[in-house]
């Protein structure tokens, strides 16, 4: 079970001052830590690194592209906005995701332990070639997200919408999709292969990979 991530806050700060705490930080190779930081609108492209630790993001705002490998460790973003933001070869350990807009947020690439969505628009994601071992998506729309060639160990997802999302060659063997919407997925073949499934969604799923399913065994028209 997923423990709830509770930084220790050492320093708040809030809108412009919240940047300039992060630049400071990445001007100096230090590491952020401790912090509390709300209601900022940060450019990437302006920090030369993202390395985050025990911190809580509320509210906040990132954009751009990142030009070092950012690292996100024991860290909480909430009701945070991501759209659009490169964070390509992220490494995330135990990082909460709680009511995000994530929309076309790149995360090729990553190497993720003990994540957790929850409620999160993840509509276009890019998970590629990406790593994540024991983490959670729950409630969260991940329609149209291209997760393919990447490795899933100990992955859940719960109530989320995987309708389109682009899934070739990520095996899912042993993932419960109950409760998931899988309507046109994109498939290579095999991915599916002991995944768990409804037999309603088993029936969907054949259909997307070209079989043909009768009800007559004697292939009779009714």
């Amino acid at each position: 079970m997923f423990q709830a991530i509770r930084p220790a806050t050492v320093r708040e700060a809030a809108g412009e001052e919240a940047v300039r705490l992060l630049a400071s930080c990445a001007r100096e190779e230090e590491t952020a830590r401790g912090f509390l930081l709300r209601d900022a609108a940060i450019p990437l492209d302006a920090l030369p690194a993202l390395d985050l630790r025990d911190c809580r993001l509320e509210n906040c705002r990132l954009t751009g592209v990142l030009a070092a490998r950012p690292s996100l460790v024991e860290t909480v973003l909430e009701n945070c906005d991501l759209a659009g933001a490169d964070l390509t070869g992220a490494v995330l350990r135990r990082v909460e995701f709680r009511r995000c807009r994530a929309t076309g947020l790149l995360l090729a690439r990553s190497l993720a332990q003990q994540v957790r969505l929850e409620e999160c628009v993840c509509r276009y994601l890019n998970l590629c070639a990406s790593e994540w071992k024991k983490a959670e998506f729950r409630g969260c729309d991940l329609s149209g997200a291209s997760v393919q060639e990447t490795r899933l160990a100990g992955v859940s997802f719960t109530g989320c919408s995987l309708a389109g999302a682009e899934l070739f060659r990520t095996p899912l063997a042993g993932i419960d999709l109950t409760t998931d919407q899988l309507e046109g997925i994109s498939l290579s073949g095999g991915e599916l292969r002991g995944a768990v499934v409804t037999s309603y969604q088993a029936s969907e799923l054949a259909r997307l990979l070209g079989v043909i399913i009768r009800d007559d065994p004697d292939g009779a028209a009714p």
